[in-house]
């Protein structure tokens, strides 16, 4: 049995056909940048100037968008370019797992079945919902000082 590091004529073909494929959609999702860079960019300098949108220009900024993302996905996965998959391979291994804390709370809580039987009481024999906006800021203002923060 004979064995040979060249590839056959067979798997050659696959790989120029390969090669190309991936040459043609790199050039597709190339235009899509410059068609969405040059769309977008004009919108802007239109509206500014002549106070006048291009017809069409939200749909072929989405278009472009799609292309760049899903198709420029798929050829920049297997050449290992895509910044997300690389970001998160680079970020794991050195990060180890995260650390958590759990709290469980003593007992069953039944607070989200009391609040809607008494929401729905409320309604049957037609008395004010207890709890108003002031209420519900109070409670923000509890929690932000809960957790540490003064945003309120």
């Amino acid at each position: 049995m004979e064995t040979t590091s060249q590839p056959s004529m067979k798997d050659a073909g696959i790989y120029k056909v390969k090669n190309c494929v991936d040459q043609f959609f790199g050039i597709v999702v190339g235009l899509a940048i410059i068609a969405e860079l040059v769309v977008m960019f004009g919108n802007v300098v239109s509206r500014f100037i002549f106070e006048v949108s291009f017809h069409g220009s939200e749909e072929v900024g989405e278009l472009a968008l799609v292309i760049i993302a899903f198709i420029g996905g798929a050829v920049a996965y297997p050449r290992g370019e895509h910044i997300a998959v690389e970001f998160f391979y680079k970020m794991l291994p050195q990060m180890g797992p995260p650390e958590t804390t759990i709290w469980e709370y003593p007992g069953e809580d039944t607070s989200w079945r009391d609040e809607f039987a008494d929401f729905v009481s409320c309604i049957q024999e037609g008395r004010p919902l207890c709890g108003d906006v002031e209420d519900a800021w109070q409670a923000l203002k509890i929690i932000d000082k809960i957790y540490g923060r003064e945003t309120c």
